[in-house]
């Protein structure tokens, strides 16, 4: 089996949409650690209502697929509008290759390689909280 793919930009079009719930969390996060106000507090007194005093599976399947789910989707666009690439199987052995944009390169592989760094941030961020949790 062989599977080949091109690096499309058009996949960096929901990239920002899919990561900024989660970028927002942690950059109000960050401005609270730093001592700029209390956003956070702001944050949770408006969800407080929305879980209840006993919170049930909904909202935080909710909270799951919007802080951990859409930031690893945000991450494959961004990847798959950076990187080509080819996937071979054959024979047991699975070979995969990567191609990276040919310089020089385009202020559209730019931006691939801009949001590819900052999903991958973010997505490892979200992934060690909820570890840590």
């Amino acid at each position: 089996m062989r599977l080949r793919w091109d690096a499309s930009p058009w996949l960096l079009v929901g990239v920002p949409i899919l990561a900024a719930p989660a970028a927002a969390l942690w950059l109000t996060a960050v401005l609270q650690f730093a001592g700029l106000g209390r956003p956070l507090d702001a944050l949770v007194a408006s969800l407080g209502p929305l879980a209840g005093a006993d919170p049930s599976f909904g909202p935080r399947l909710i909270a799951l697929v919007v802080f951990f789910g859409l930031p690893a989707v945000a991450f494959a666009l961004a990847f798959f509008a950076f990187f080509g690439g080819e996937l071979v199987i054959e024979d047991w052995t699975i070979d995969a290759r990567l191609r990276l944009p040919r310089p020089p390169w385009r202020i559209v592989d730019l931006i691939a390689a801009a949001l590819l760094l900052c999903t991958a941030l973010l997505a490892l961020a979200v992934a060690a909280h909820g570890i840590t949790d």
